[in-house]
């Protein structure tokens, strides 16, 4: 059958159109994981840090495989940018207290002051600052209490010295982010399992283990198992490690049933690039069904945190 011009021009034009079509869904297709279908999320970072440039030296630098902002306040800026951009309605912050204020008073409705207990304190250092806690929580100086850094110090969660912590946590229902993860320092027997004398003394206790006890899989899943209250975040090993090894500890979690407890943290320390590479691991996990990848982004950590229900971050504006 032969076309007339004008057939002719409507099929050319009609075949135009699905090709089009056909290259537009290509593209999204390779785009939706970490672009357009991370835009749409709303998502809850509960492991940031505000930090100075000095916190690592240079060479780290290659090691993360990013190089740091030029000055503090680059640092601020593109880290508050990265919240924005993908939506990061709440991120736990912690590091050097100055500038964690910095960064509440920058973006107030995004950031949840968080207080750490720095690396290197112990004795009658550590215990004149657990002390301060009650007075500093009264002031308004933190609304969560982490990142709690002890581990670098040899010190484990049911060390005695911790107790005024673990009871006024407790007492007050604050959420603890406690550091349970790779180190450098020699701290042998340190394992998710040293938390199950904590919690069985404070039941009530809001706790989450920061970088899911990586790499002590098999104990963070013995103490998920027996302890339902204590959920865990990603913070590290989403950008610290190979996509393989972090895809394979995550999927460890959620066949073992926990994908219910298991919420999202960037960790990002002075390389605000790493949060959208820590999105990014997330939504190429295969394995996570769409629901559950909701649930580590947002879900889980809005019910831990209470949001929504007068608790610690509040409502989301």
């Amino acid at each position: 059958m032969q076309l007339s011009t004008f057939q002719f021009s409507k099929f050319y034009h009609a075949l135009h159109l699905i090709s089009m079509l056909l290259v537009v869904s290509f593209f999204i297709g390779i785009w939706t994981p970490q672009e357009i279908h991370a835009q749409e999320r709303r998502i809850i970072d509960v492991h940031l840090h505000a930090l100075s440039l000095k916190a690592f030296p240079a060479h780290v630098d290659t090691m993360a495989g990013y190089k740091r902002p030029e000055s503090l306040e680059a640092l601020r800026s593109r880290s508050i940018d990265q919240l924005e951009r993908f939506n990061i309605v709440k991120a736990v912050t912690s590091g050097e207290p100055e500038l964690v204020k910095n960064y509440k008073e920058a973006a107030p409705n995004r950031i949840v002051q968080g207080l750490w207990i720095p690396i290197g304190l112990t004795g009658d250092s550590l215990n004149r600052y657990l002390k301060s806690l009650p007075q500093w929580y009264r002031q308004g100086k933190f609304e969560v209490i982490g990142e709690v850094l002890t581990q670098y110090s040899g010190i484990t969660p049911n060390d005695p010295i911790l107790e005024p912590m673990w009871s006024f946590a407790e007492q007050e229902d604050i959420p603890v982010g406690i550091h349970i993860g790779p180190t450098f320092t020699k701290t042998s027997g340190y394992t998710p399992l040293k938390m199950k004398e904590v919690l069985k003394k404070h039941p009530n206790l809001r706790v989450y283990v920061m970088h899911a006890g990586y790499p002590k899989i098999e104990d963070m899943i013995q103490l998920m198992s027996e302890y339902p209250q204590v959920y865990v975040d990603l913070a590290g090993m989403l950008f610290g490690l190979p996509h393989e090894k972090s895809h394979q500890y995550l999927k460890r979690l959620v066949d073992a049933g926990f994908a219910n407890r298991i919420m999202f943290g960037s960790d990002q320390q002075v390389w605000p690039q790493s949060i959208e590479e820590s999105i990014r691991v997330i939504e190429k996990a295969n394995f996570l069904t769409e629901e559950q990848k909701q649930d580590i982004f947002y879900d889980n950590a809005a019910r831990f945190f209470g949001i929504g229900k007068d608790k610690t971050l509040g409502t989301i504006d």
